[in-house]
């Protein structure tokens, strides 16, 4: 889980980025915490991005990826 330090540490360095525009801020902010959650996991952004999207694809309630999936999941990725 990511701290309230680094949070601000990411909000700052994307509005530095992106002065004028807080939704790109908001955007990219979302991006790199995404970014963070799939390498905990010892997953690409686009693998992680991948099996979230299959999962929340493949459940009959629709929920989202939770990290156990993504997990299981990641032993199996690019084995088709």
């Amino acid at each position: 889980m990511m701290n309230k330090k680094e949070l601000d540490r990411i909000k700052k360095e994307v509005a530095l980025e992106f002065p004028e525009d807080d939704a790109l801020q908001q955007v990219h902010i979302a991006r790199k915490l995404i970014a963070e959650k799939a390498k905990t996991l010892g997953l690409t952004y686009l693998q992680y991005v991948v099996l979230a999207f299959k999962a929340a694809k493949a459940g009959p309630q629709g929920r989202a990826a939770q990290p156990s999936m993504v997990a299981e999941k990641k032993a199996s990725y690019g084995k088709r």
